[in-house]
């Protein structure tokens, strides 16, 4: 997946929402499969399979506004429900963008070290950052 949390994306939230709500129990991050009919299955599938593509197309548009330093398209794929939207503004989006540039160098260079994310680097504490850029969790560099 691109650099989610640059958009926090919710685009799973409702899923998970309506499922349950749908009778379909959940256990931990994982829907149970198990008490749910056939139908269920298909029909929950085809939802994650539907919100992976949106979540990809979406993506893709922000990617794309950051690496052209286009303020407007990036609020337009990101949306105003991005909580990056109320700090990020016309006049410091080209900092932003610069920025993202680096956290996507520092990324390369630890890899290049043998540390990946998840081993302390944006994921909870790398240098002081609590969670990169984003929100819950899914800092932007989070690919």
């Amino acid at each position: 997946m691109g650099l989610v949390g640059l958009a926090a994306l919710p685009v799973y939230a409702d899923t998970a929402t309506s499922a349950v709500a749908g009778g379909m129990k959940r256990a931990g991050h994982f829907f149970n499969k198990e008490n749910m009919t056939e139908e269920q299955k298909v029909e929950l599938e085809k939802k994650m399979e539907e919100r992976q593509a949106e979540a990809s197309a979406r993506q893709t548009k922000i990617d794309s506004a950051i690496a052209a330093g286009d303020y407007d398209a990036w609020v337009a794929a990101a949306g105003t429900d991005c909580p990056l939207a109320e700090k990020i503004t016309k006049d410091n989006f080209p900092k932003f963008v610069e920025a993202y540039n680096l956290m996507k160098q520092a990324r390369e260079k630890m890899a290049e070290l043998g540390i990946e994310q998840g081993e302390g680097f944006m994921s909870g504490g790398f240098m002081g950052m609590k969670q990169g850029f984003g929100a819950g969790g899914r800092g932007m560099m989070n690919r």
